[in-house]
């Protein structure tokens, strides 16, 4: 879908403000990075740890509109990382 530029500039702010927002929450309560969503956080660690398994799956419910919005969550961080090394020119 197409956004008209101001409506395009208040969706990526709000969607920079829920970033914000899981990214503390994986620091300040979880104890992770600051440069890693929850989300993201609990695909990874879902993988060995029954423990965010289970959170990964309370998050996807909670995104129930986006199939495996952890995973999608995951896949866009790493997408990101390696468009940052591209305009680094490694």
């Amino acid at each position: 879908m197409i956004y008209s530029r101001p409506v395009y500039i208040i969706i990526r702010f709000a969607e920079m403000l829920i970033s914000s927002a899981s990214r503390v929450l994986n620091a300040a309560v979880f104890g992770g990075s600051t440069y890693q969503t929850t989300s993201a956080r609990a695909h990874i660690d879902g993988l060995t740890s029954a423990k965010w398994a289970k959170r990964e799956r309370m998050i996807n419910a909670l995104f129930f509109f986006q199939p495996d919005h952890c995973r999608l969550a995951w896949e866009g961080e790493v997408a990101a990382a390696l468009k940052t090394l591209s305009r680094a020119g490694h």
